[in-house]
């Protein structure tokens, strides 16, 4: 499978688990239940394969022009520690890790 059909496939896993839409994941929003899908969705794009490098430039052609490289480590890192400790996010991580 190629990088872009990986992302494309989780972005819209996410944004089916999450009701929150694939263009607001890959915005500039800042609500928290939109931080926490795309942290959701940064590490399911990690754990499958794409590279933080990979993220930052497909994010970029949705035009989300002002992500950079140390956000997108900084989500992953983010999203791995509220896996363990956050119980509705690992629930979310779980769901979304059967349905991929």
């Amino acid at each position: 499978m190629r990088p872009s059909e990986i992302f494309n496939s989780l972005l819209d896993t996410v944004s089916e688990i999450t009701e929150i839409k694939r263009e607001v994941i890959v915005s500039t929003d800042t609500k928290a239940e939109t931080c926490q899908a795309r942290n959701l969705f940064f590490l399911m794009c990690n754990r499958n394969g794409l590279r933080p490098v990979v993220i930052l430039r497909m994010c970029r052609d949705y035009g989300w022009d002002s992500l950079v490289h140390s956000t997108v480590v900084k989500n992953i890192s983010k999203a791995e520690k509220l896996e363990k400790g956050d119980k509705l996010f690992k629930s979310l991580v779980d769901v979304t890790e059967q349905t991929i």
